[in-house]
């Protein structure tokens, strides 16, 4: 026994085992160095486990059971503590690889022991645990990719399904936090097929699809007035109709009717200046009026007001109005001299010819 000792705190574990396995050959009661040997088996274990070395500590109560044949219900457990606790420590560091080879070795001795169960439960709790807290700290990926390798692990059940659906959720509400709506929607689509019955899932794709159209409705909107802040109605009218009657936007239908009477006016300022520029006054006063009477100070593209337009065609229309009135006076002024002139020319030619008629009378008597 005290060279075993010996060798164990040396660290020379394969002596220790050679140097036990003699003392229990040759001991009259083998079971009465049992227990000492497990002790110092078990120390050694712990002194390994505390230096990080697992893969020694592991190895040491594994001699213990094989090369000792001191295997037990007691030495089952240890062997399970060394793997599963190797896990923990894995986990903790975010190594899951090395996480879940541990905890399946864990699995592994346990299946051969008389409460796997157990074993299972305290795998799932500890990661449970971990992507709980990763949650906490607003680390899905890492929550995520922690309950991908527990399914590796233990397989896949309601109860991991349900906390990986759980983690996709946490994912996609801290996506919509910022607005990234895709990667926000992917994670509700993971967790629904995840747990096709998850009400929450179908509630968040609602919020993101609302999201979504809100967010569509504000970016078409400020397309819209910078449209119109650059003078571009028929642009700016194309998509106010398109938020007020495709998107149901009421607060766009207000900016519409402006739009729409902005286009209507410049197009009856384009005629009104197409009939001033023809001379043809009423027609062009007419609908110089109409534009004043929807906005007095209405100016075009050109920056010359309607208003003033206005002015000049009733003057031109009045001046022409004028003319034709002096006209017409003085022609009525005339109307009577020529009356008496055309009586006077009437009765000299009548005169002529009765004198011509009585001259050819004399000629025939």
């Amino acid at each position: 026994m005290r060279w075993g000792d010996d060798h164990l705190a040396a660290g020379r574990l394969d002596d220790a085992v050679v140097a036990f396995r003699k003392a229990l050959l040759v001991a009259a009661q083998p079971q009465t160095l049992a227990r000492p040997i497990k002790s110092r088996f078990a120390e050694y274990s712990q002194a390994q486990r505390a230096a990080g070395n697992w893969d020694a500590a592991a190895a040491t109560i594994a001699r213990l059971r094989s090369d000792l044949m001191l295997r037990d219900h007691e030495s089952d457990g240890w062997l399970v503590d060394v793997w599963a606790q190797r896990g923990e420590v894995g986990l903790s560091a975010g190594q899951y690889t090395d996480a879940a080879s541990a905890f399946k070795q864990a699995l592994q001795v346990a299946a051969d022991t008389s409460d796997p169960a157990r074993v299972l439960t305290h795998i799932k709790s500890a990661f449970f645990a971990h992507a709980d807290a990763l949650l906490r700290a607003e680390q899905p990926d890492a929550a995520i990719a922690a309950l991908t390798t527990l399914i590796e692990v233990v397989g896949g059940d309601a109860e991991t399904f349900a906390g990986l659906a759980r983690a996709w959720l946490a994912h996609g509400d801290l996506d919509f936090k910022h607005d990234r709506l895709n990667e926000a929607e992917h994670a509700f689509q993971r967790a629904l097929e995840l747990q096709p019955t998850s009400q929450a899932a179908l509630a968040r794709l609602t919020v993101v699809a609302e999201r979504r159209k809100h967010l569509d409705i504000e970016s078409l909107r400020a397309q819209a007035a910078a449209h119109a802040a650059r003078k571009e109605w028929v642009d700016a009218e194309a998509l106010y109709k398109r938020l007020a009657f495709d998107w149901r936007d009421e607060a766009s239908r207000q900016p519409l009717l402006k739009v729409s009477e902005e286009i209507r006016l410049e197009e009856l300022y384009k005629l009104a200046q197409s009939y001033h520029a023809q001379n043809q006054w009423d027609a062009a006063a007419a609908i110089w009026l109409e534009i004043c009477h929807s906005r007095i100070d209405y100016t075009g593209r050109d920056g010359r007001k309607a208003a003033v337009f206005l002015a000049k065609a009733i003057q031109r229309r009045e001046g022409i109005a004028q003319a034709g009135e002096r006209m017409r006076v003085r022609l009525k002024r005339r109307i009577p001299a020529a009356w008496i002139a055309a009586v006077l020319f009437g009765i000299i030619a009548l005169g002529a010819v009765m004198v011509a008629l009585a001259s050819g009378l004399l000629r025939i008597h």
